[in-house]
C-alpha cells in the first residue's frame, strides 16, 4: 500500500472517530424522581417519553426514573389526573419533577361550568375556594366552611339548629318570591335544593328546614368554584340567575393505597344568654303593674270578675306578691333547656391508582348534639369516585354518593308570635316563679302566651330523615386529537320523612297534634358535550364546546295531620285515636328541562382574550306559548400584563380587563304555576255535603307565563404584584331583573282572587373587592393574608300595572313591616316612630292623639308615637298611613379579613367575619316590651329603665297590667344587626415521623368557632334570618335557634 493509500485511510479513521465523539457528546443519560405536588410523595407509573421520538420509559415504585436521550431534546412527564409537564434536556443530568394534580391546581385552572380554564384566561368573574380552605373551621356542613371567605357571597343560617336551613345570595335578591338559592352543581349534575334532607313540609307554622348541602360530607370536597357574572352563568341558563356553585369531590392519584383519616371531636355552648328577671324580681314587676293598675286604669283587666285567678308555686291565689318568699327560688328556663353539647366527626379515605385506573373511597359519620335539649343531627355517608382509561382514546368515571341523615329540632321559629310558642319564646317569657316541673295545664290562662319550656325538650317531637343517593357516570371518547365527546348518565333520588307530635302541654296544641309527611323525589339527568381545542400558529387559541341536556325530574309527597288525643303517651304513633282529622293530602308532579348549549373562547397571542355562549332552555314549568327561552353572553378581556410596554415593569406580574354581558333566567316555580288549578269544595246534594271539585279561586292559568331574566353588566380588573405575593381582583356590576313572577290581585268580576304573572323589575347594583398577599415567604416562616369586601344595592324598578307600593307576606298577624315600594329598595322596614315617653297629661293633651278624660290620665308614662300623616281627615289618628322607613334588612357591606401564619412544623390561622348596616326585627323584644307590665317575663333593662314618674324614663313605659294599652310596631323592635365575628381559629402542629413510619404525615389541630362576637344587638345572635330564602322578609328573628362556640381536636393522619 503506497503512502498516499495509507494516509486517505488514516485521515478517514480520524474524521469517523471525531465524527462519533461529537455524536456520543450531544447524548446524555437523565435520571430523576417524580413526586406529588401535594404531599411529595413519589409517583410509581408515570410516563416519560421523548418530544416527537418513540423513547420513553416510567417511574418505578419509588419514582425514579432512567432515560436516554439527546441534550436537545425535551421529556415529556404524564400521568393520569395530573397536569402534564415538559421538561427541556439542555446540559441536565438529574432532572426531579414535581407534578400536580388537575383538581389541586387551583390557582392555574378553574371549572367554568361543562369545563375547566386556566385563571389567567378567564372573562368573567369566578371565585375560588379550595378544601383546605373549606376544612379550616372543621365544618358539619359545608356552607359553615363558606362564610366570610368570597367576595359577593352572602352566606346566612336560618337558625342555629345543628342541621338546618341555610341562605347563600350571590350579588343580592333577584327576585321578590321566585326564589334565590344559587343553583348547585356536584360533580358535574345539578342538584335541587327542594330534594334536601327536611325539605319535607312541617304541615304546621314550625318554620325549621332541612339544608340543601347537609348530606355532602365537607371532607369529600377538593374545590368550589362560584360563578358570579352573567359571563360565567350564562352557560346554566334558566337557572343562573342567582349565580352558581360548582362543587368538586376528591378523586383517588396513581400511587400504592393510601389511608387518610380525619378525627374531629368537641363541645359546644349557646354563646350568650339574654338578662331576663328572677322570681324576686319577677314579683316586684307584677306587683308594681297592679299598684299602676290601681292608679291608671280603674277597671284594670285583672280586677274583672271573670279574670280567672292568680297562683303562685304553693297553689295559694295571689293578688300582690310577697317578693321575699321567691328568694333562691327562681326557675332559670334558659339554663334548664341549653345544654353542653358534643359534636363527634370521623372521616375515613382510601386512594391510589394505577396509570390506567384511580380511585376513592371515603366513609363519614358525624354526629353533632345542638346546645338545646333535644335536638341532635347525625349524617352517615359513603362515596366512591373511580375514574380510568379503557384504551388509547377512551377513558370513563363513575360517581356514587350514598348519605343518611337525620335532625331531631326543637320548636324555635315561628311565624305567628299571637299563639305560637316555641322553647325560646317560652323560656323568656315563662313566669320564673313557677316551678320546672309544675303542669302548665293547671297553673296558665289566658294572660299565658308561652308555655312550660320543658315541654318542648322533653315531649315535643319532631324528626326528620332523609336517604340520598346520587349515582353518575361518563365516558369520553378521544375523537381526534383536538376533538372530544362526553356522555354523562346522572341519577339523583332521595327520600324523607318528618314525624312531628306537639303534646297537649304546649299553647299551640292543647289536646295534642301530631303529624306525618313523606317525599320521594328523582330526576335523570344526560349530558352529551362536545369539545375542540386547537391552537393554530402559537397565537390563536380555540375551545370551542358543545352540549345537549336533558333532565327529568318526579316527585311526590303525602302528608296527615290530626288533633285531640287523651293523653301523650303513644305521641305520633297512634294517629288513628286521635278525636280530628285536621287534614290529609298528597302531591305528585313531574317537570323536564331541555337544553342546547354552545360556548366559543378565543385567545389571541395569550393577550386578548374572548367569550361568547349561547343556551336554549325548553321547561315544561311554562305556559305553551313560552315553553322555550334564550340566554347568551359575551365577554372580552385583556391581559395588559403581556404587552411588551409592561412586561419591562418588574412589579406587575399580571394586569387584566374584563368586560361581560350576559342574560339568565329564574325558574323556580312549581311545576304546574302556569295552569288553572282545581280543588276539592262541598256542595249541598239530597240533604247532605257531597263532595266534588271546582276551579280554586286562586288558581287561574296564565297562558303567557315566562320566565323572570336577570341581564347583568360586569368590569372587572385582576393584578398582581412582585410575581403575584400580592394580588387584587374587583368586580363592578349591574343587574336588572325583569318579569318578576308574582301573584297578582285579579278584579272580582273574574270570578278569581290571583293569579301568577310577569310583573315588574328590580335592580341590583354593587362592587367586589379580594385581595391576598404573601409578605413573608421563607423556609422556617410565612405569613398570607387575604381580604374581601362587597357592597350590593338593589332597587325596585317597577311593580306593574301602575302600582306604586305592595305589602308583602306578613312577620306575624301583629307586624306587618316590610312593603315593595318603587324607587326604594327591597328590605325596607316600616314602622311607627316614636318620640319617647308621655311625661305630664298636658302632653298627652298637646299631642292630640287622645282626648277622653279616661285614656289623658292612662297615656301618662305610655309611648308617644309620631304621627307622620297630617292629611285631611288623618291628622290625630295613628293607623297604617303613618309608619315610616325605619331600617332595612340587606347589609350595606359585608367582609372577611382571615390570616394564616406557619413557623416550622406550627401553623395558626384565624377568619374575622363582618356584615355592617343591616338591621334586624326583634321580635323577642316585641314580646318583652310591647306590654311592658303583663304576666309575661320581661328583661332587666327594661325593668330598671321603665317610667316611674315625670323625668324618670323617656324610653320605656310605665309597667302596668291593663287591656287600655295600645300597641304598634315601632322602631324600638328594629335593631342595628352589624356585627365583626372571629368566625374561627386553628392552631396546628406536623408532628415529627421517622422516614420508613407506618404513617407518613400526622397533624392535630385545636379549632375554635364564633369565639366572640362584637355587635349592638340585644338578641341571641344578630345571624339570624327566621324566614329562609325569601327575599322580600330577611333578617327576621323570631326567637331562632341561637349559633353556638365551639371548640374542637382535630387529628388528620396519613397512612
Amino acid at each position: 500500500m503506497n503512502l498516499i493509500m495509507k494516509n486517505k485511510i488514516l485521515i478517514s479513521i480520524l474524521l469517523l472517530c471525531l465524527t462519533s465523539t461529537s455524536l456520543w457528546a450531544q447524548i446524555v443519560n437523565v435520571k430523576g424522581t417524580v413526586t406529588d405536588g401535594f404531599d411529595n410523595s413519589p409517583l410509581p407509573g408515570v410516563a416519560i417519553k421523548v418530544k416527537n421520538k418513540s423513547v420513553g420509559t416510567i417511574t418505578d415504585s419509588e419514582g425514579n426514573y432512567a432515560i436516554t436521550a439527546d441534550r436537545k431534546d425535551v421529556l415529556v412527564f404524564s400521568f393520569l389526573g395530573m397536569n402534564t409537564e415538559e421538561r427541556r434536556i439542555n446540559n441536565q443530568t438529574v432532572i426531579n419533577v414535581v407534578m400536580q394534580s388537575q383538581s389541586y391546581m387551583l390557582d392555574e385552572f378553574v371549572a367554568i361550568g361543562y369545563g375547566t380554564m386556566k385563571k389567567s384566561d378567564l372573562t368573567g368573574s369566578v371565585s375560588s375556594i379550595g378544601s383546605k380552605d373549606i376544612l379550616k373551621s372543621a365544618p358539619i356542613s359545608l356552607e359553615h366552611g363558606l362564610q366570610g371567605k368570597i367576595a359577593g357571597v352572602y352566606v346566612t343560617q336560618m337558625d342555629g339548629a345543628p342541621g338546618s336551613g341555610i341562605s347563600i345570595q350571590i350579588r343580592g335578591a333577584n327576585s321578590f318570591s321566585g326564589g334565590t338559592d344559587p343553583l348547585y352543581v356536584i360533580d358535574d349534575i345539578p342538584f335541587e335544593p327542594s330534594t334536601a334532607p327536611g325539605a319535607v313540609s312541617s304541615g304546621s307554622q314550625d318554620l325549621s328546614q332541612g339544608n340543601p348541602l347537609s348530606s355532602l360530607n365537607p371532607y369529600d370536597v377538593e374545590s368550589i368554584e362560584v360563578l358570579k357574572d352573567a359571563s360565567a352563568t350564562a352557560i346554566y341558563g334558566s337557572r343562573g340567575a342567582n349565580g352558581v356553585v360548582l362543587i368538586r369531590t376528591k378523586r383517588g392519584k396513581v400511587g400504592k393505597p393510601k389511608i387518610e383519616l380525619n378525627v374531629n371531636t368537641g363541645i359546644s355552648t349557646v354563646a350568650k344568654t339574654l338578662d331576663i328577671l328572677n322570681a324576686e324580681a319577677y314579683a316586684r314587676y307584677r306587683n308594681e303593674a297592679r299598684v299602676n293598675a290601681d292608679i291608671y286604669d280603674a277597671n284594670a283587666a285583672y280586677l274583672l270578675t271573670n279574670q280567672l285567678p292568680f297562683f303562685d308555686v304553693f297553689g295559694n291565689r295571689v293578688d300582690y306578691y310577697t317578693p321575699e318568699q321567691y328568694r333562691n327560688r327562681s326557675s332559670d328556663w334558659q339554663d334548664m333547656i341549653f345544654q353542653t353539647a358534643v359534636t363527634a366527626d370521623a372521616t375515613a379515605t382510601v386512594s391510589g391508582g394505577s396509570e390506567n385506573i384511580t380511585y376513592l373511597v371515603s366513609l363519614n359519620a358525624a354526629d353533632q348534639s345542638g346546645i338545646i335539649k333535644s335536638s341532635d343531627f347525625q349524617r352517615y355517608s359513603l362515596r366512591t369516585n373511580l375514574e380510568g382509561k379503557l384504551n388509547s382514546f377512551l377513558t370513563f368515571g363513575v360517581n356514587t354518593n350514598l348519605s343518611w341523615t337525620n335532625n331531631r329540632f326543637v320548636r324555635t321559629g315561628s311565624d305567628n308570635m299571637a299563639q305560637q310558642g316555641g322553647v325560646i319564646r317560652s323560656a323568656l317569657r315563662y313566669p320564673p316563679i313557677y316551678s320546672a316541673y309544675t303542669s302548665s295545664d293547671e297553673l296558665a290562662d289566658e294572660w299565658y302566651d308561652a308555655s312550660n319550656p320543658l315541654t318542648y325538650v322533653t315531649t315535643q317531637k319532631n324528626d326528620v330523615s332523609g336517604f340520598k343517593t346520587v349515582l353518575s357516570g361518563y365516558l369520553e371518547a378521544k375523537i381526534f386529537e383536538d376533538l372530544r365527546l362526553r356522555t354523562r348518565l346522572g341519577v339523583d333520588y332521595s327520600i324523607n320523612e318528618r314525624n312531628q307530635y306537639l303534646p297537649s302541654g304546649t299553647r299551640e296544641a292543647v289536646a295534642g297534634r301530631a303529624f306525618y309527611g313523606n317525599s320521594k323525589y328523582s330526576k335523570i339527568v344526560n349530558e352529551n358535550l362536545l369539545t375542540y381545542h386547537k391552537v393554530f400558529n402559537k397565537i390563536h387559541d380555540f375551545t370551542v364546546v358543545g352540549a345537549f341536556t336533558a333532565e327529568v325530574g318526579k316527585s311526590t309527597s303525602r302528608e296527615n295531620s290530626v288533633s285531640g288525643f287523651m293523653n301523650d303517651h303513644l305521641q305520633d304513633n297512634s294517629m288513628q285515636t286521635a278525636r280530628e282529622l285536621t287534614f290529609i293530602r298528597n302531591y305528585r308532579a313531574k317537570s323536564t328541562l331541555a337544553s342546547v348549549l354552545g360556548r366559543v373562547n378565543y385567545s389571541l397571542m395569550d393577550r386578548y382574550l374572548f367569550s361568547a355562549a349561547l343556551r336554549a332552555d325548553g321547561s315544561s314549568k311554562f305556559a305553551k306559548n313560552n315553553k322555550w327561552a334564550y340566554f347568551p353572553s359575551a365577554a372580552i378581556a385583556w391581559r395588559v400584563s403581556e404587552e411588551s410596554f409592561l412586561k419591562e415593569v418588574d412589579f406587575v406580574s399580571n394586569l387584566k380587563i374584563r368586560l361581560s354581558y350576559g342574560q339568565t333566567g329564574n325558574q323556580a316555580i312549581s311545576p304546574y304555576g302556569s295552569l288553572s288549578r282545581i280543588s276539592g269544595v262541598k256542595y249541598p246534594f239530597g240533604g247532605n255535603p257531597e263532595l266534588g271539585f271546582a276551579m280554586n279561586s286562586d288558581g287561574l292559568g296564565n297562558d303567557n307565563l315566562s320566565w323572570e331574566t336577570t341581564t347583568q353588566y360586569n368590569v372587572g380588573l385582576d393584578m398582581g404584584f412582585f410575581d403575584n405575593r400580592l394580588t387584587l381582583t374587583m368586580d363592578l356590576y349591574r343587574k336588572n331583573t325583569e318579569s318578576l313572577l308574582q301573584s297578582v290581585s285579579l278584579p272580582p268580576s273574574t270570578g278569581y282572587l290571583r293569579r301568577r304573572d310577569n310583573i315588574g323589575s328590580m335592580r341590583n347594583e354593587g362592587l367586589e373587592i379580594t385581595l391576598n398577599a404573601v409578605p413573608v415567604q421563607n423556609k422556617n416562616f410565612s405569613w398570607d393574608m387575604g381580604f374581601n369586601i362587597s357592597f350590593n344595592r338593589n332597587k325596585v324598578l317597577s311593580l306593574g300595572n301602575g302600582v306604586q307600593n305592595q305589602t308583602v307576606n306578613d312577620v306575624s298577624a301583629l307586624i306587618k313591616p316590610f312593603m315593595l315600594v318603587v324607587g326604594q329598595p327591597i328590605g325596607n322596614i316600616y314602622a311607627m316612630k316614636e318620640l319617647g315617653i308621655y311625661q305630664t297629661e298636658q302632653e298627652v293633651i298637646d299631642h292630640g292623639i287622645y282626648t277622653s278624660p279616661d285614656m289623658i290620665k292612662f297615656a301618662v308614662g305610655e309611648v308617644k308615637y309620631q304621627d307622620t300623616n297630617q292629611n285631611e281627615g288623618e291628622k290625630g289618628i295613628l293607623n297604617d298611613n303613618d309608619r315610616v322607613v325605619v331600617g332595612n334588612s340587606n347589609p350595606d357591606f359585608i367582609f372577611g379579613l382571615s390570616q394564616t401564619f406557619r413557623y416550622k412544623q406550627f401553623d395558626l390561622s384565624f377568619l374575622i367575619q363582618g356584615v355592617y348596616g343591616n338591621d334586624v326585627i326583634n321580635t323577642l323584644k316585641y314580646n318583652f316590651e310591647s306590654n311592658l307590665g303583663q304576666s309575661n317575663n320581661t328583661t332587666w333593662k327594661a325593668y330598671n329603665n321603665a317610667w316611674r314618674g315625670e323625668g324618670t324614663s323617656n324610653s320605656h313605659p310605665k309597667i302596668i297590667e291593663s287591656n287600655k294599652r295600645v300597641v304598634y310596631f315601632s322602631d324600638r323592635y328594629v335593631e342595628d344587626g352589624s356585627f365583626l365575628r372571629l368566625k374561627n381559629l386553628n392552631i396546628g402542629y406536623n408532628v415529627s415521623l421517622k422516614k420508613n413510619s407506618l404513617i407518613q404525615s400526622l397533624r392535630v389541630s385545636f379549632i375554635a368557632t364564633n369565639l366572640f362576637t362584637i355587635t349592638d344587638y340585644s338578641g341571641y345572635d344578630p345571624e339570624v334570618n327566621g324566614f329562609g330564602s325569601d327575599p322580600s322578609r330577611r333578617g327576621v328573628d323570631l326567637g331562632n335557634y341561637p349559633n353556638c362556640r365551639t371548640f374542637s381536636l382535630g387529628v388528620n393522619a396519613v397512612f
